[in-house]
Order: structure tokens, then C-alpha cells, then sequence
């Protein structure tokens, strides 16, 4: 559902900004608004999984749960 694009000011410590930089350059996600897009759409999974009493988990190649996600 997408609308008109707001512009946002954000203030990050010294640490989120450089994760936040990290991963925009190492992971190639493009741009710092591009990490912070899908990071806006993980927590949308997560908030829609929470709501259903489902788990959020890191699964191996094989599809065996490697960590659940707790706390988000």
C-alpha cells in the first residue's frame, strides 16, 4: 500500500547509525532508507505473527529451526 513518501528526521546513536551503514553497504540493501524500509517490514511480520501466537525462527538450508527470535 503505497501513498505519498514522508520525509523523516532521525537521531541514531553513533553505534545504530553505524550498523545502520553497515548494512546498507556490506549486505548491498542499497541506501540507508532502503535498510530502514525492510526493517519496517520485518517488524510488520513479526507484529502479524505475534498477533496469530506464531514464532519468528532463523532456519538452516534444510529448514531446521537454527533460533527462534524472541522479544521483538
Amino acid at each position: 500500500m503505497a501513498g505519498k513518501p514522508v520525509r523523516l528526521s532521525l537521531t541514531l546513536t553513533q553505534e545504530a547509525d553505524e550498523i545502520l551503514t553497515k548494512a546498507a553497504k556490506n549486505i548491498a540493501y542499497g541506501n540507508k532508507s532502503d535498510v530502514l524500509r525492510r526493517a519496517i517490514a520485518l517488524i510488520s511480520v513479526v507484529e502479524e505473527a505475534k498477533a496469530k501466537n506464531e514464532d519468528l525462527a532463523i532456519v538452516d538450508s534444510e529448514g531446521q529451526v537454527v533460533s527462534k527470535i524472541i522479544g521483538l
